[in-house]
């Protein structure tokens, strides 16, 4: 999987879900993208996302 489709995985999971936190935001991506070599990937373009959102 690119980076390019874990950041789209990530946007519709965050705005289908639309968690409270951080851990909540985590949790669904990690779900939606499967566990493995791109979770490194889903924490920094969750942390990415969610730093610009608050």
């Amino acid at each position: 999987m690119s980076e390019e489709d874990v950041r789209t995985k990530v946007e519709e999971t965050l705005n289908a879900v639309k968690p409270d936190n951080f851990g909540m935001a985590m949790n669904a991506c990690m779900k939606a993208v499967g566990e493995g070599a791109e979770g490194a990937m889903v924490a920094k373009i969750v942390k990415e996302i969610f730093n610009h959102k608050s």
